[in-house]
């Protein structure tokens, strides 16, 4: 639920219709993912096209990044490098545009960050990328089309109106708006605290998270016998031992492989569906 950000989502569309990348930087809490995703959609409405997201975890490589974005919107197989990723992303939004989000960009440690940036606003027109961070992007304008939008805290009044509409929806909170200290009004952690006889102990205790796929659990669960017997087929493209390795090193938790078993597991069931399944010609 996003309220009280109208002005900020009016902001991202012009962003949007005029750059190629928007980032959004500002403190932790005051939601930032909420407005990226949000507007994300919206953009995505307005061009008919996907989205795309991933939360950067520390030290991670850009390269890394765009693969998993590939994986979650269902674009391509398992790129091998970053130059094979850009130009699948590239490709794909040649097709049917794309946005892609990209959360806690802070936390990536990669020297090539914008320059892929750069590369990805500047090789197609139906490619937008929308970034969250705790510090300040540096786009140089020379380089990179983007917008920057500092998010602050809900103003008071919007504030107060969320505050009055989730006490009608979920009953009266523990604590009173008014006392709350004026700086943490407009942040979701004034509200987890006023609610947090509403949730569970795991919610209202956690830090902030992502909205990642569980793929760990699910190689691991669900999909452990699906990925055993669909990976098991060898079309001398991958070292069948390897494959095999990474199963085994990932369901007994010696490494996470998720994402590289999941675009695996799809660029083998896209050649079963599109490529080998019988043509049906009409009589």
């Amino acid at each position: 639920m996003l309220m009280g950000r109208e002005a900020e989502l009016a902001w991202c569309a012009q962003a949007f219709s005029r750059r190629r990348v928007v980032a959004i930087c500002g403190l932790p809490g005051i939601g930032k993912t909420s407005l990226l995703l949000s507007a994300a959609h919206d953009q995505a409405r307005r061009v008919a096209g996907t989205v795309a997201y991933h939360a950067a975890a520390d030290g991670e490589r850009i390269g890394d990044v765009l693969t998993s974005l590939l994986a979650t919107a269902q674009i391509g197989a398992m790129a091998g490098s970053l130059r094979a990723a850009l130009d699948q992303l590239v490709v794909q939004s040649q097709r049917a545009p794309v946005v892609l989000c990209i959360d806690d960009i802070h936390r990536i440690s990669d020297p090539m960050l914008l320059d892929v940036l750069a590369h990805l606003a500047t090789s197609s027109s139906s490619l937008w990328i929308a970034t969250v961070s705790r510090r300040q992007l540096p786009l140089p304008d020379s380089d990179i089309d983007g917008a920057v939008l500092r998010l602050g805290p809900l103003s008071t009044d919007s504030a107060r109106a969320l505050w009055a509409d989730l006490e009608e929806r979920f009953g009266p909170s523990v604590a009173r708006f008014d006392a709350l200290d004026a700086a943490r009004r407009g942040s979701p952690f004034a509200l987890r605290r006023a609610f947090a006889q509403d949730l569970p102990p795991q919610v209202a205790e956690r830090g902030k998270t992502g909205f990642g796929v569980p793929l760990g659990r699910w190689f691991r669960e669900d999909l452990r016998e699906l990925a055993r017997d669909v990976l098991s087929t060898d079309r001398g493209w991958f070292r069948a031992d390897t494959v095999s390795r990474l199963l085994d090193e990932h369901e007994s938790r010696r490494a996470d492989h998720g994402h590289r078993l999941w675009c695996l597991l799809m660029l083998e069931l896209w050649v079963r569906e599109h490529v080998e399944a019988p043509v049906l010609v009409a009589a």
